[in-house]
């Protein structure tokens, strides 16, 4: 399922408020009036004229990056592997010394993202 390869809608959420590119990502979460609730939707299927009003007025879209275009936002040297059930992935300021940030979650994109979250607030990147 595409869910499994994007963030999560809360962390796209997060992703957003710490300021993450929400341009040119190839697929959103986007807040359906009809049921109040979010779903994931491919860019090329979205009324990009209705989304912009709904967004500047409400927020109700978020960018729902891949794991692809989360590792094109990171240091190259940030390290991700899959450790059991959950994806790991670890920070250090220099490749050659221990991790000084790990993310642990049951997506790699959550992982990631968490990621990207963290190091931007300690002014990382």
């Amino acid at each position: 399922m595409i869910e499994d390869y994007r963030v999560s809608l809360g962390i796209a959420k997060r992703l957003k408020e710490a300021g993450f590119p929400q341009e040119d990502c190839d697929a959103y979460w986007v807040k359906v009036s009809a049921t109040n609730k979010h779903t994931l939707e491919h860019n090329d299927d979205l009324d990009w004229d209705e989304i912009y009003q709904y967004d500047i007025m409400e927020g109700y879209v978020f960018a729902a990056p891949c794991v692809g275009r989360l590792g094109d936002e990171l240091p190259d040297h940030l390290p991700s592997w899959r450790d059991d059930y959950r994806y790991v992935c670890s920070y250090s300021s220099d490749p050659m010394s221990p991790c000084t940030i790990v993310i642990e979650r049951e997506k790699e994109a959550d992982a990631r993202a968490l990621m990207w979250i963290k190091l931007k607030q300690k002014g990382l990147l």
